[in-house]
């Protein structure tokens, strides 16, 4: 059972590196200038649910609107395609519990 931990840990892991080397790929910026914690965390489980291209995808379509730091909503809102909404979708409902995203209006 601990090894199933483990290994699923070093898969959520690697899908973040992965997820702040796709925010520097789509920016030119250092991640932590780009979104702060809990959004990096939720790029993350949006990646590993539906994949790279879908957060390369809102990350490079956000920037060019923002040109700078962006945050969860904004991300959101630049996410397209059934696919990458699921991601989307699963990123909110398993940090529900713990966030308030999105923020509610």
């Amino acid at each position: 059972m601990n090894y199933s931990v483990d290994i699923l840990a070093e898969a959520v892991l690697g899908h973040c590196y992965q997820t702040s080397q796709l925010i520097f790929n789509a920016t030119d910026w250092h991640p932590s200038l780009v979104v702060d914690y809990a959004t990096i965390w939720k790029l993350t489980l949006m990646n590993y649910t539906a994949g790279p291209g879908c957060v390369f995808d809102a990350i490079v379509s956000t920037f060019e609107i923002t040109e700078g730091p962006m945050d969860w909503s904004e991300i959101s809102a630049n996410v397209s395609g059934e696919h990458c909404i699921y991601g989307l979708e699963y990123a909110n409902q398993i940090t529900a519990k713990y966030f308030d995203f999105p923020p509610n209006e």
